[in-house]
């Protein structure tokens, strides 16, 4: 009787290459994803690397700003570094993806971009900014912090009727 191919998988000897083949592909699998992590940790070393030197040499230029301040004859002097000094430090920024989200009082409210942290009654449109308390950044397209902003709430009639002439619970019951 002819042997078959599953006759031939039931010997003992291919059983053990098999186990034997699943083991070593195991451990190289073991391998390869740990070789993985290490790699994907290398990476994200090397990025921070990148932009703490950036950061390094703002921090030399801040420290140049800094003895000039106390050697400036004038206020003057002092502003015109710190402007110099924080446009560097957008700029910089900016190199790496950071962009500001736009939130400008009288806009209308989006909560995609903005986070009302508060709410204030008024007579005008609903929904407006009011006031931006803090700004919102996107990181390479993404949205990294919303911008934090005061807007308006219109009054509701209940609560206009309440402020004017407040309900008197006594009365109220009798009738």
């Amino acid at each position: 009787m002819p042997r078959g191919i599953w006759d031939e998988c039931r010997s003992p000897r291919t059983k053990s290459d098999y186990y034997d083949q699943l083991l070593r592909l195991k451990a190289e699998f073991d391998n390869y994803r740990k070789r993985m992590e290490r790699e994907k940790a290398d990476a994200r070393r090397w990025g921070k690397e990148e932009i703490v030197l950036r950061l390094v040499s703002l921090m030399d230029v801040m420290e140049q700003a800094e003895r000039a301040a106390h050697q400036a004859p004038d206020i003057k002097a002092v502003i015109f570094g710190l402007d110099m000094l924080y446009g560097e430090f957008k700029r910089l920024l900016k190199d790496e993806g950071l962009e500001e989200v736009t939130a400008v009082a009288g806009d209308v409210y989006d909560h995609n971009l903005q986070e009302a942290v508060e709410t204030v009654e008024s007579e005008g449109d609903e929904g407006r900014i009011l006031s931006v308390l803090q700004k919102g950044y996107r990181f390479q397209g993404t949205l990294f912090r919303p911008a934090r902003v005061k807007i308006s709430k219109k009054m509701g009639a209940g609560e206009k009727i309440c402020r004017r002439r407040p309900i008197n619970r006594a009365t109220k019951a009798r009738d």
